[in-house]
């Protein structure tokens, strides 16, 4: 049986390389803004509005 959970990812825009990039989904919005300041400090293009935490539906526990 499967079901949907509520999930955070860090959605970024990549011009230079591939466009965008999501990150895996985490839990809490405070998990997704961890990622969204390690690629402030670690990224040199870009700009602070090149990444934002989107809540999407994610399905879990999906059968065959």
């Amino acid at each position: 049986m499967s079901h949907f959970i509520l999930a955070w990812v860090l959605i970024s825009y990549d011009g230079y390389h591939s466009g965008m990039i999501y990150s895996p989904a985490v839990e809490t919005l405070e998990d997704c803004q961890r990622f969204q300041a390690f690629r402030r400090n670690t990224v040199r293009i870009g700009t602070d509005k090149d990444s934002q935490c989107v809540q999407v539906r994610v399905m879990k526990g999906a059968t065959r």
